[in-house]
């Protein structure tokens, strides 16, 4: 998942790759990693987002297209949900710091 959690991915895709039945594969990973697959994978790209808020020099929707999400405004919805602010809010807050998001 850390290798493709720009691309959209879905559960049946990654436990396919596993060769492994969905809801099972969700069962174990839920029970290994203590959240399910879907959540890693949301909580994986978020962090992404933020060091790239951070510390490069690409817009918001590029950081949007780049770490996965759907569309500029389900990643600023979801941003904004778990970090309290919107990513150019951030951006403008943290740029060049060693703040951490999460």
């Amino acid at each position: 998942m850390e290798r493709n959690a720009g691309y959209q991915l879905k559960l049946e895709d990654i436990s396919r790759f596993c060769k492994m039945d969905r809801f099972y594969f969700d069962k174990v990973f839920s029970k290994i990693y203590g959240i399910s697959p879907m959540q890693y994978l949301h909580k994986l790209r978020l962090s992404r987002a933020c060091a790239l808020l951070q510390y490069s020099d690409l817009n918001v929707t590029q950081i949007a297209n780049s770490t996965g999400f759907k569309d500029i405004h389900h990643f600023s919805r979801y941003f904004k949900e778990k970090e309290g602010i919107s990513p150019s809010e951030y951006m403008k807050k943290t740029r060049g710091t060693r703040y951490i998001c999460m």
